[in-house]
């Protein structure tokens, strides 16, 4: 299914097929928040522990630098690779950019390319709202979320965890705002 398998050099198979590439539009049209939340869940209960998760890796890079994040879960190994390039605004282009390569754990054969940026924005609320299920008292109502940018989800992962949720953010006064009337 994901090629046709010809022997190299050394007489092993190879996979000529290259790994299937997901979009950030693809990635959010096939995984909702809530849904990012309970596969979350699911893989904490069943006994992964992040803290036994390789550890992350920074490295000078250009004029920035690399962040490169493992982690293996089940028969997949993966890493995201981010770069952290302070002078991009400037040029047009996010600061952070990334990429997450997904292979099988056995061969370390690369299945899927994944836009790094998108998983991140499912991954970061859906970790908060299983710890805030856990952490939480059982009849606190409402959840205060600390900020409103792309992490943060109002209806998202939010919603499972049977509380309203309140986002937080800090403000600038502006002219418009600071004026009476």
């Amino acid at each position: 299914m994901l090629g046709t398998h010809v022997p190299d050099d050394g007489g092993r198979p190879m996979n000529d097929a290259p790994p299937t590439w997901y979009t950030a539009a693809q990635i959010a049209d096939r995984i909702p928040p809530e849904r990012a939340r309970r596969l979350v869940e699911q893989v904490l209960l069943a006994g992964f522990d992040p803290a036994g998760a390789p550890e992350r890796v920074s490295t000078p890079a250009g004029a920035g630098h690399l962040l490169l994040m493992p982690s293996t879960v089940g028969g997949w190994t993966g890493v995201k690779i981010a770069s952290v390039a302070p002078g991009n605004p400037a040029q047009g282009l996010p600061r952070i950019q990334a990429v997450y390569v997904l292979m099988d754990a056995r061969t370390l054969t690369p299945r899927a390319l994944l836009e790094g940026a998108a998983l991140t924005t499912l991954r970061t609320p859906a970790v908060s709202a299983v710890a805030a299920d856990v952490l939480a008292p059982a009849d606190a109502a409402h959840l205060v979320v600390l900020g409103t940018g792309p992490h943060r989800s109002s209806t998202g992962p939010w919603s499972g965890t049977g509380r309203a949720s309140w986002p937080w953010a800090r403000t600038r006064p502006t002219a418009a705002s600071s004026t009476p009337g």
